[in-house]
């Protein structure tokens, strides 16, 4: 598990026992300090309130987090302070050992720094040397650290606040450095994960994959367009709550996609509105029907999705450009932006992709998707192995 870089501190017998009575006295007081100050809490908001729950088991990480620095506590005074935590408030949750350790660790990931990657990018704040520093103060006393460490407006103004502890806890526990955590972060923020659908999209490796996938964004949209495109889509799609195997009709998968219309959505992420299947437009006396038809609010444009059962081919690009073509003609208003174009194949050379894409003018991407078999067909498999 990542720790920040961070090593811990040596345990409590290896210290001397002379030190160990000294430390028992401090450990007494700054105990009596902190039980005052989650009193005080208490007092001033209810912890049920998200976000004055996160800065109280921030405020405690870091008071934990210092004390290791300062006085060596390891595994064994953590344990007497969950006992302590627990006996004294025994209404609270959340005092376990396991979650005083996850609060140390919340309060290392979101530490302020002095300079501003990669912290300053998670609160949305830049530090002036000095200014919210985490570093508490030797001339004050236990509580007057703790609640000078960083005032409540501005950790109340953070985007730490807007998910749960439940969330905080996945992020710390499945992620590996702080640029991936803050990406997961913000996706949950912006599209309203719950715990499940996050630790998902984590296990799918979403942040490995965001704007892999072979497309012609930068050429066909201007910047910001051509980059939200970008984080919009993944190289790959698991379709597993379709029940389908390999040898299916694309017509199939297309009813079976929206059978599953929710999860489907899901997949894709926050922002598409289905608008139909098989979308009939007649060109030049001939009748064409795209596959899929959406609208991305975020990108303000429709969005077309060809979905194919075999392998990419270079025609496909072809086609798909003249649908965005004929759309832009037809279902675009001025104020909206380009439609874009998704090719969804069971497999795709990236190499053939991207020349394909090269020199068409309408924005388009290539992805691939994966059917996973029934449950029961699954079972099979697996117990015949």
């Amino acid at each position: 598990m990542w720790r920040g870089g961070k090593q811990l501190p040596i345990l409590l017998d290896e210290f001397p026992q002379d030190y160990l009575r000294v430390m028992d006295k401090k450990y007494k007081e700054l105990v009596k300090s902190l039980k005052e100050h989650i009193r005080s809490s208490q007092q001033h908001a209810v912890l049920a309130v998200n976000t004055r729950l996160l800065f109280l088991y921030w405020e405690i990480g870091h008071f934990i987090n210092s004390q290791r620095e300062k006085l060596g506590w390891g595994a064994e005074v953590i344990k007497q302070l969950s006992k302590d935590l627990i006996e004294e408030f025994p209404d609270m949750k959340g005092f376990s050992v396991r979650n005083l350790n996850y609060m140390a660790q919340f309060a290392e990931y979101y530490a302020i720094q002095e300079t501003q990657p990669p912290a300053a990018q998670i609160t949305g704040k830049e530090s002036t040397e000095g200014e919210n520093s985490v570093e508490l103060r030797n001339v004050q006393p236990p509580v007057a650290q703790i609640q000078s460490s960083l005032d409540w407006a501005n950790f109340s103004s953070t985007q730490i606040t807007k998910v749960s502890w439940s969330h905080h806890i996945v992020l710390m526990d499945k992620t590996n450095t702080l640029d991936e955590l803050h990406y997961y972060l913000q996706r949950t923020i912006s599209e309203g994960w719950s715990k499940r659908v996050l630790a998902l999209k984590i296990e799918q490796k979403l942040y490995e994959s965001q704007g892999s996938l072979p497309n012609n964004f930068d050429d066909t949209l201007p910047a910001p367009q051509s980059e939200l495109a970008k984080q919009t889509l993944k190289d790959h799609y698991i379709f597993d709550f379709l029940g389908l195997g390999d040898e299916v009709l694309e017509r199939e998968v297309e009813n079976a996609l929206l059978r599953q219309i929710t999860k489907f959505l899901l997949e894709m992420g926050n922002g598409f509105a289905f608008l139909g299947q098989q979308y009939h437009m007649e060109i030049g006396a001939t009748d064409y029907y795209l596959d899929l038809l959406f609208f991305h609010t975020k990108l303000n444009c429709y969005f077309i999705i060809e979905l194919k059962i075999d392998d990419f081919k270079p025609e496909y690009a072809g086609k798909l450009n003249f649908y965005l073509n004929v759309a832009d003609d037809i279902l675009k208003q001025d104020h909206q932006n380009p439609t874009i174009g998704l090719l969804l194949c069971k497999s795709a050379n990236k190499v053939i992709a991207e020349y394909s894409l090269k020199d068409n003018t309408k924005p388009m991407g290539v992805a691939t998707y994966q059917l996973l078999p029934k449950k029961e067909a699954l079972v099979e498999l697996l117990s015949n192995k």
